[in-house]
């Protein structure tokens, strides 16, 4: 069954839902740090921001494999950090917070994104290629809600530019792995994405999300996030 044809409007769904769930849990227990107002308008700006860089990945992806591999990273993770060091989140108590919820908004956008690309390579995508690209790219919504997280700890502690380059360092792996999944049709490949952007988001969020709160508040919210445990 293609159902490429009925993809197009329902599938930023498909990535947006996932997003939600995980931030849902993320943010748990960190109410008193965060405005509510802060987190919606982090979100839509990282579907905006995400839009934005996937079409921008689209006009490059002839470009030299090298020259991919390193770009858009640059790209993507200078977006995240002119964002995050605006009046959005800079010398707020909550930046990390807000970078993970950029991040996850950001990320959400490789679903429908990842399906396009699937479809005009191998032109079908039918349920079962749906359910590959759709876990492959709930890895890249893992994946940028961490570097989320890492950038926006920079700000918070006045060292952007080097969670920056820690952000573009984290992934440049992903981009080699995800290039030759492409390019050689190797779905297996999928799982290390997954696995590999999974890993990185619990430690983000276990341990460098905890960390921008002052030492007598992180016994308390240790106590009330569970989620991670």
């Amino acid at each position: 069954m293609d159902i490429s044809n009925i993809l197009p409007a329902s599938s930023l769904f498909l990535g947006v839902i996932p997003a939600l769930i995980i931030l849902y849990f993320t943010i748990k227990g960190y109410e008193d740090y965060f405005k509510d107002k802060k987190i919606f308008l982090s979100f839509v700006a990282g579907l905006l921001a995400g839009f934005f860089s996937v079409l921008f990945e689209s006009f490059v992806r002839n470009v030299g494999v090298v020259s991919l591999i390193v770009l858009i990273p640059f790209f993507e993770q200078i977006v995240k950090t002119s964002i995050l060091n605006s009046r959005l989140a800079r010398g707020t108590e909550g930046a990390p917070i807000y970078g993970a919820t950029l991040g996850l908004g950001f990320g959400s956008i490789f679903i429908p994104f990842s399906m396009v690309i699937y479809a005009s390579r191998w032109g079908k995508l039918d349920i079962v290629n749906l359910s590959i690209v759709t876990f492959g790219a709930i890895g890249f919504i893992f994946f940028h809600g961490a570097t989320g997280i890492y950038i926006g700890y920079g700000v918070k502690s006045g060292r952007v530019w080097r969670y920056f380059i820690y952000a573009v360092l984290f992934q440049i792996p992903l981009m080699v792995v995800s290039r030759v999944s492409d390019e050689y049709n190797l779905d297996f490949l999928q799982i290390l994405i997954v696995v590999y952007s999974i890993v990185l988001y619990w430690y983000a969020a276990k341990n460098v999300l905890i960390m921008t709160l002052p030492k007598s508040k992180r016994r308390k919210i240790v106590k009330k996030v569970k989620f991670f445990d």
